[in-house]
């Protein structure tokens, strides 16, 4: 956090039981020498399972939270936790999050999550736009929320572009910037059917593309989305 704190997102199943009461909340904030100071967000998920695991994403200077299965994202401070969006999937087949507690048995409790709709562990945000993944009975869809237009785009799988490709199982962001990966053989299969068509790419990302080694770690990519025409 600015301040030098640091928060900690955990689930009941990490076996903090010395924490006593504290147990129930999902966030735990320490000072710069890892002394626990507070508690927050209360969350009974389920001590049996590993049901109720929860992330953390830096989004500029600003911490985002998302409890799994809740179906909202949380904008965390030093001193508050504030729920920023909610995604409603009312008119699909919601998870009951009453039913989170109620399962000792993982393969049982992946048959029901994966009969639902809820907000997937993807998530980045840059000034302009908020990108979400939503899993609807197995299936995973991705979104772009434009909050200038307050329109929302979302699609089941990604074409190649003609330039370049990237990865959209997980991305991040960085300013202004989402930013996501793409793997060597990706690309090296990207320029292997552009020569056979007979496509020039742009200067220089055909070299570089020329140049790395199947062994070599995947390329980052950033980008921007196009605010629509007026």
């Amino acid at each position: 956090l600015p301040s030098g704190n640091m928060v900690s997102a955990v689930s009941k199943n990490d076996g903090n039981f010395h924490l006593g009461r504290f147990d129930d909340y999902r966030l735990i904030y320490s000072d710069t020498t890892g002394r626990m100071r507070q508690f927050g967000f209360k969350y009974d998920d389920n001590i049996d399972l590993p049901a109720g695991w929860s992330e953390l994403y830096f989004c500029g200077d600003e911490i985002l939270y998302y409890p799994q299965y809740l179906n909202s994202i949380y904008s965390v401070t030093d001193s508050a936790i504030r729920q920023k969006y909610i995604i409603d999937c009312r008119n699909f087949t919601p998870f009951d999050q009453k039913r989170i507690a109620q399962y000792n048995d993982w393969d049982k409790f992946c048959e029901y999550w994966y009969s639902t709709t809820n907000l997937e562990s993807k998530i980045a945000e840059t000034g302009d736009h908020l990108y979400f993944g939503v899993n609807n009975k197995r299936q995973l869809q991705y979104y772009f929320y434009n909050k200038r237009t307050q329109t929302l785009t979302g699609f089941k799988t990604m074409l190649l572009d003609r330039e370049f490709a990237v990865e959209f199982s997980r991305l991040y962001s960085y300013g202004e910037y989402f930013v996501g990966t793409a793997p060597v053989p990706l690309l090296k299969e990207l320029k292997a059917y552009k020569d056979r068509m007979g496509e020039q790419m742009s200067d220089g990302i055909g070299d570089m593309i020329d140049r790395l080694k199947e062994e070599d770690n995947d390329v980052l990519v950033l980008f921007k989305l196009k605010q629509p025409e007026a």
